[in-house]
């Protein structure tokens, strides 16, 4: 994934709110103080995380980009994608997202291959993916996404083109890559923070 994909993405450090607690129809920025980091980890299926586990409400959603970001925005393809900064998105748009990706992750998961290649081709989520050049001998090549869900679908694209797996730790059953090209084994049972917790559980169990 590293060698592949460029990207960097920023989040409020003071979080995010929903714009009306009663109705909600946005999620907005609470300061104007930002960090910028890496989201995409070659084990850690965003993803995943984003169309399955995130559930699809006002609250879920908040949580995520309380997380990691609010992932696109009005505007975004326009934004320098060093210093993007996305202050409020609709509602809609996030929960439109995620059933198309989860739709797409579905089709993949049930082995429907002619409908998945038909509807991801169909799709323009990745028609504007940038490439970017990397200094070498010879040049090499990056792919820089514009914003974190465009990011996202190109995950998933990596991983529909690869061998690995996504399994889930026991401990906390968030999802991690596996297999060829991440840096975990098939036989991945637990987070190393996780299984210290695992073994202490056990233990008062007994």
């Amino acid at each position: 994934m590293q060698q592949l994909v460029e990207f960097e993405w920023s989040r409020c450090i003071d979080h995010y709110r929903l714009d009306d607690p009663k109705e909600p129809t946005g999620i907005e920025s609470t300061s104007h103080r930002w960090e910028i980091y890496r989201p995409l980890s070659i084990d850690d299926p965003l993803f995943v995380r984003f169309a399955i586990d995130t559930p699809a409400t006002p609250k879920g959603m908040l949580d995520f980009c309380n997380r990691f970001g609010i992932p696109t925005g009005r505007g975004s393809r326009n934004i320098p994608w060093r210093t993007k900064r996305i202050h409020w998105v609709e509602l809609a748009v996030l929960l439109a997202y995620q059933k198309d990706m989860r739709h797409a992750f579905n089709l993949f998961e049930k082995g429907n291959n002619p409908q998945l290649l038909s509807y991801w081709n169909s799709e323009e989520a990745l028609a504007l993916l940038r490439i970017r050049l990397c200094p070498g001998d010879p040049f090499s090549m990056v792919w820089a996404p514009f914003d974190l869900m465009q990011a996202m679908w190109v995950q998933f694209a990596l991983h529909i083109c690869s061998y690995r797996q996504i399994l889930r730790c026991q401990y906390c059953n968030e999802p991690v890559m596996v297999g060829p090209g991440s840096n975990r084994r098939s036989t991945f049972k637990y987070h190393n923070e996780c299984r210290h917790r695992a073994w202490h559980s056990r233990q008062k169990g007994k």
